[in-house]
């Protein structure tokens, strides 16, 4: 949704430089993981295998996601 409501977005197509969008996402993802450093460095420490826990702790947000932040196994009522 920030994508729509971001300027450059539009600038960046009414112009023809859609090298401006890439470029753009890529700040935010830098951004992102500029943000989340140091929980990330501390996950990589403490992990026995740092992607396995990746991978659970991407399985558990995107099983929530699904279930739109309701808890597992409660009941379909809102």
């Amino acid at each position: 949704m920030d994508s729509f409501l971001h300027p450059l977005t539009y600038l960046a197509y009414a112009d023809g430089y859609e090298i401006w969008t890439y470029g753009l996402r890529g700040t935010e993802v830098v951004d992102v993981r500029s943000r989340n450093i140091e929980t990330i460095d501390q996950l990589q420490a403490d992990a026995l295998d740092f992607y396995s826990l990746i991978r659970s702790v991407y399985l558990q947000h995107r099983r929530s996601e699904i279930r739109n932040g309701r808890p597992e196994g409660g009941s379909s009522k809102p």
